[in-house]
């Protein structure tokens, strides 16, 4: 699977490759979000979410060229 692909897929199927294909990368927290890194293949996502819920706020597919200086 490529980034673009992975960015056409709905959020239930976002979530089911990163469960299935993804290697947590790393893991950040900052004020009450939680930031996770997870590469797939040959692109990483990036998931956020709040502490205190169960659904991610947003999912963001990602070159390593493009990921934030905390992650690398």
């Amino acid at each position: 699977m490529q980034l673009n692909e992975f960015s056409n897929l709905e959020y239930k199927d976002k979530l089911q490759v990163v469960n299935q294909s993804g290697k947590l990368y790393k893991s950040i927290m900052f004020n009450e979000y939680r930031f996770s890194l997870y590469r797939v293949q040959d692109f990483y996502v990036e998931l956020k979410r709040k502490y205190d819920q169960l659904y991610f706020d947003s999912i963001v597919p990602m070159n390593y060229e493009d990921l934030p200086i905390a992650y690398k």
